[in-house]
């Protein structure tokens, strides 16, 4: 920290030096340095030329400047795009007038968008310097963006707030406020410069000006700093507005009081965005919630969670902070086998592509759910990706119904084994196996004897029966090389691969032909039911699946034609 000299020059000495040295003085430094080192914002103060004579540990802390900056003209600071309406605000506060809008700061890692207010530095009526108070509104912006881009209900961006300051001199006994002060404020200017104290008596309510005097007078007897917000009711049109009120209190080397500055900020606009957009949050956190899906957002630049919905927890079991505080990460809820296509397709969305996958999750409790995931990434102007927008939704129960739907289709409804459509298309494969590996398949082809008969003397529920204890009989002899299917009515058919000889789809018919030797008991009734059966082997005499069906139907009807009750096996003779 600077020094304070030893023996300080009061006020006229100071007035009487040049004023191109009044600004670098130790006491005047250390005076703005005893207010501003520890302040929250960037300070910067500078003489009526532009170059810069203090500047605070914020100000290398936030835009990495180094020494070489003293004496540099503001203007160097600024992001080419916004040096001009700096130039303006700043010869506009050399002329006294305060001046506040928002620019953007050079910095090495990225540009750094600030609300910056020019304060006149008065001494005895002269204006010495200007005060530069950059308040970094990055993060403000970035949300207002993001505000106007998810709702659209606001078209353009509002108004900077004006700013006004009042500077009170103490041993000079001298007010000084800028010319704006009454029209930010909404009260007709009087002849004088009204300490804020008086304009609290105005703006005010009768008990909220009881308790920001009170916080006012405490501050300024303190000698410190004071930071209200409150509610005014202007005068000229009687409007509501938020005001911003900042007092900052500079004491001399010898700790006596010796300048008091008070800015006014009417903070209304930013006040109702931020309403907005808490109210806009709200109503979309609901819909999100009522929708039943999980929603999260996620800053990829600073890595923080911006948003994460309830129902994220009730899909997986771990909450936000099994996420982020223990370093659950999602991918390792990744199903195994689906793992290696999650992580695939992950790169796209660095590129800018939107991903909508469904894959598996193992849940806390170890249950394996299906989600579908949708992300959208949001990239800059540059093509970085800075944010992640995420959709989360349970789809276990639509994967159940599908699978059933499959079944369905894929299934007879009534003994629950292989229907005709997905009997051919495995006896499609197969036979293309069968090619490939130069290997054998049989084709068995069944028919129940006088099912007919059943059907006209007991009903079709017997008849129903007769079919579901027939096809549970006869699944107890296939192996996993056996292909059991209902063809339709009393017909089925079993496909057996990788057969090493004529020997054993012959062996296997003979065991189901005594199988059903022995009557299958219906609701307390023996009925004795037989069954004739035709085989056919690929490639034997076959070039084709119809070749095939052909063959080992002409095999069944020769069976029938015995007398039923047997196999036969397809002969060319």
């Amino acid at each position: 920290m600077i020094s304070f000299e030893k023996k300080a020059c009061s006020l006229s000495v100071l007035n009487q030096c040049k004023f191109t040295h009044q600004l670098d003085s130790k006491k005047n430094l250390g005076l703005f340095e005893s207010l501003y080192t520890r302040h929250d914002d960037i300070v910067y103060i500078v003489d009526t030329s532009s170059l810069i004579r203090y500047y605070n540990p914020k100000a290398y802390e936030i835009l990495n400047s180094h020494h070489r900056v003293m004496g540099t003209s503001i203007f160097s600071q600024v992001h080419h795009d916004y040096k001009d309406i700096v130039k303006v605000h700043f010869q506009k506060a050399t002329e006294g007038i305060a001046q506040r809008f928002e620019a953007v700061f050079r910095t090495v890692e990225k540009d750094l968008y600030v609300d910056m207010t020019y304060t006149p530095i008065v001494v005895d009526e002269e204006i010495i310097g200007i005060l530069i108070v950059c308040k970094d509104i990055t993060k403000d912006r970035r949300r207002e963006r993001e505000y106007l881009r998810s709702s659209e209900l606001l078209h353009q961006t509002q108004a900077v707030a004006n700013i006004a300051s009042w500077d009170y001199d103490v041993k000079q006994e001298h007010a000084y406020c800028s010319e704006n002060l009454y029209d930010v404020l909404g009260i007709d200017g009087p002849h004088r410069c009204c300490p804020p104290h008086e304009l609290f008596d105005i703006l005010l309510p009768a008990n909220d000006c009881r308790c920001v005097q009170h916080e006012y007078q405490r501050s300024v007897n303190e000698k410190r700093d004071m930071r209200k917000q409150f509610q005014i009711i202007r005068q000229n049109d009687r409007a509501e507005r938020t005001i911003d009120f900042h007092l900052s209190c500079t004491v001399d080397h010898n700790g006596n009081l010796d300048r008091v500055i008070a800015v006014f900020q009417d903070i209304t606009e930013f006040k109702k965005i931020e309403g907005k957009v808490e109210e806009q949050d709200l109503l979309l956190k609901n819909i999100y919630e009522g929708l039943g899906v999980g929603i999260w957002s996620m800053d990829m630049k600073e890595h923080e969670t911006l948003y994460f919905s309830p129902r994220i927890t009730d899909i997986t079991g771990y909450c936000f902070q099994d996420f982020y505080d223990l370093g659950e990460r999602w991918e390792r809820l990744v199903h195994p086998e689906d793992y290696g296509a999650f992580i695939e397709r992950q790169p796209l969305l660095y590129e800018g592509y939107p991903l909508t996958h469904q894959y598996r999750i193992i849940d806390k409790q170890g249950d394996v759910k299906w989600v579908q995931d949708h992300t959208t990434p949001i990239l800059n102007d540059r093509g970085e990706l800075i944010r992640l927008d995420g959709v989360i939704s349970d789809i276990s129960e639509q994967k159940r119904i599908e699978q059933q739907v499959r079944h369905l289709a894929t299934h007879d409804c009534l003994t629950n084994i292989a229907n005709r459509r997905q009997f051919e298309n495995l006896l499609d494969t197969v036979i293309e196996k069968s090619n490939a590996q130069d290997e054998q398949c049989a084709l068995i082809m069944l028919d129940l004897d006088h099912f007919k008969q059943v059907n006209d003397t007991y009903g079709h529920v017997v008849g129903d029966e007769l079919l579901t204890s027939f096809t549970s009989r006869v699944s107890q002899l296939l192996n996993d090389r056996s292909q059991f299917a209902r063809l339709g009515g009393d017909e089925f058919a079993i496909l057996i691969e990788e057969i090493e000889s004529e020997e054993e789809p012959v062996s296997f018919a003979k065991q189901l032909v005594d199988q059903m030797q022995k009557p299958l008991e219906l609701d307390e009734m023996d009925l004795p039911i037989t069954v004739s059966i035709g085989i056919g082997i690929y490639p034997n005499a076959s070039e084709d699946k119809l070749t095939l069906y052909k063959q080992a139907d002409a095999a069944l009807y020769r069976a029938k034609e015995s007398g039923r009750n047997t196999f036969q096996m397809y002969d060319q003779k």
